[in-house]
């Protein structure tokens, strides 16, 4: 009888907490993460090469448009 406790007792500590994630669990989470703001910086880089050529395209016809002025 005393040994089927200890077992018990023993299987009780081998137990994660049911509140702690699986370690499998964080790396996916930290994989998501990373693709993630992965993602982000690629959409951020990508807005900024539209705004740099939205402005060089602008600057373009202002100096095209002053140009034909001189004619």
């Amino acid at each position: 009888m005393a040994e089927s406790t200890d077992l018990n007792e023993r299987e009780h500590l081998r137990r994660r907490p049911p509140d702690l994630p699986r370690r499998g669990h964080r790396v996916a989470m930290e994989a998501n993460a990373s693709e993630e703001s992965q993602q982000l910086l690629i959409a951020r880089l990508a807005r900024k090469r539209q705004i740099y050529k939205t402005h060089k395209c602008t600057e373009l016809k202002v100096a095209i448009s002053e140009l034909e002025h001189l004619w």
